[in-house]
């Protein structure tokens, strides 16, 4: 009898058992009607999105002198398959993060078009996912000025005001890519007499002091597209440029300082809108020390003030980022008439020993200022610590701060003087004999010069002599290692 009673309960609750999963299945599980979500919450429909992908670089238009060049991107797949495939005319990149980015050598024959194709793993694919367009010339310099590195995309960044162009130089090859001149990647906004350069990098861009055009002119980092940020009509013709000669980022009020010479004033222009205001002149906010041949400047944050070089003056004059006031730094006679300044000219600071470091053309010297005093000493000339290596004609000049010294370009030399920030003794770095005298090239007029830390070496921007032959004019961007002082054409 017990065993008839627990067989019937046991098929009494089977039947139940299998009710409850029936009515669960017929009302979607209990919750609502539909289809049911996959474990997880995570839904199961098929993936139809083709992926996307976008060319980091080169630019949508431009040049180069290589056979190939390295295409890098990113590429990205929000149907949720993943990526599979990614390939540039036809060539697999290679990818270490699942080509969140990627690169790939491509050859460039005469005009070539770049095209990225990517295949996610439901096989959805989108042959054009990016495009550009790339063209095989050769890209010579002719009279190369300013440079800046652009650390982020591994080039430095070189105005050549003859060809009126910007051009990208790779950190790691040296080929020349034109990043922006009068038909890349359009016309609009051509450059007319490029010269002074800086880096906007929270902007993506380039702001280029354009001394004809008396403007700056900013382009992207990405594109190489020109769009004026400043001149006598953008955004007003308030305040216009005269003969701007000179520029630095003031990143913290949002601002360019320009140093223009035939206004005798610093002039900031607001990076937004390209509005000019006088910050500093002979009558903003007062006539008080006016200038009288404004040159160099450079940013000294740490006491809230521009430092600017007049050579006329023979003076520093610091200028309040709040206020403009001007006051007289060091001149021949603040603090007092030691070690004055002949034709001062490039400026840089050493703030780790709370000083500025000038060249002193007419001195063919390195003149410490201290920041706080103003006192002037000689760091290095040619009886300072000894008559060992001296100037000639001192030119630009870089802190190189890892190896305790500071690197300057004498164009009479034709060489790189690296000089002891401690001692101030002078060593030649690199000149037409040295390290050794067997030599591919010569130094022909090296001027500007800028440190590249990252590859232990510096960038020297030597302009040449403009329309001479090839082998005698070097108009080029030599990379000099700052450990041997070997030199080679690192772009021309």
């Amino acid at each position: 009898m017990f065993r008839t009673i627990s067989t019937t309960l046991e098929h009494l609750t089977h039947g139940l058992l299998l009710f409850a999963i029936v009515a669960l299945t017929a009302c979607g599980g209990g919750s609502g009607s539909g289809p049911s979500p996959s474990p997880g919450g995570v839904d199961d429909s098929p993936d139809t999105t083709p992926p996307t992908a976008i060319i980091n670089f080169p630019p949508p238009q431009s040049v180069t002198e290589g056979s190939s060049i390295t295409v890098r991107g990113s590429a990205s797949d929000t149907g949720g398959s993943g990526l599979s495939v990614v390939r540039v005319n036809g060539l697999d990149v290679t990818t270490s993060d699942n080509f969140a980015n990627w690169e790939v050598a491509v050859p460039v024959v005469g005009t070539t078009t770049l095209t990225v194709a990517t295949t996610d793993i439901a096989s959805n694919s989108n042959m054009a996912a990016a495009t550009a367009t790339i063209t095989r010339q050769q890209v010579n310099f002719f009279t190369p000025s300013a440079s800046v590195v652009d650390s982020a995309n591994n080039r430095a960044l070189v105005v050549d005001s003859f060809l009126g162009a910007v051009v990208a130089v790779d950190l790691s090859t040296g080929l020349r890519t034109i990043l922006s001149d009068s038909s890349t990647p359009t016309a609009d906004n051509s450059f007319s007499a490029p010269e002074g350069i800086t880096l906007d990098s929270a902007n993506n861009r380039a702001l280029v002091l354009d001394f004809d055009l008396a403007g700056i002119v900013a382009v992207d980092l990405a594109t190489g597209a020109r769009t004026i940020l400043s001149d006598s009509s953008t955004p007003t013709a308030d305040n216009p440029f005269s003969t701007p000669n000179g520029i630095t980022l003031d990143s913290a009020n949002n601002r360019a300082l320009v140093v223009d010479a035939g206004l005798d004033a610093v002039v900031a222009v607001d990076l937004a809108s390209g509005a000019r205001t006088i910050l500093s002149d002979d009558s903003t906010p007062t006539a008080d020390n006016p200038f009288s041949r404004p040159g160099g400047i450079t940013l000294d944050s740490a006491n809230n003030r521009a430092l600017v070089v007049d050579s006329f003056l023979n003076a520093i004059v610091a200028v309040d980022l709040a206020t403009g006031a001007r006051t007289i730094l060091s001149d021949d006679s603040t603090p007092t008439a030691d070690n004055p300044f002949r034709f001062p000219g490039g400026i840089t600071l050493d703030s780790a020993n709370n000083r500025a470091l000038v060249v002193n053309d007419g001195l063919n010297a390195v003149v410490a200022v201290d920041l706080a005093s103003g006192a002037r000493t000689i760091l290095s000339n040619s009886s300072t610590p000894t008559e060992d290596n001296p100037f000639s004609s001192s030119g630009g000049i870089t802190l190189d701060s890892a190896n305790n010294r500071v690197l300057m370009v004498d164009g009479v030399l034709d060489a790189i003087v690296a000089v002891d920030l401690a001692t101030g003794a002078r060593t030649i770095l690199s000149d037409n004999d040295t390290p050794t005298t067997d030599n591919a090239f010569n130094f022909s007029i090296p001027n500007g010069i800028t440190l590249d830390s990252a590859n232990n070496r510096a960038l020297v921007v030597d302009a040449g002599f403009g329309f001479t032959a090839p082998e005698v004019n070097l108009a080029a961007v030599v990379a000099v290692d700052i450990v041997n002082g070997q030199r080679v054409i690192f772009s021309r």
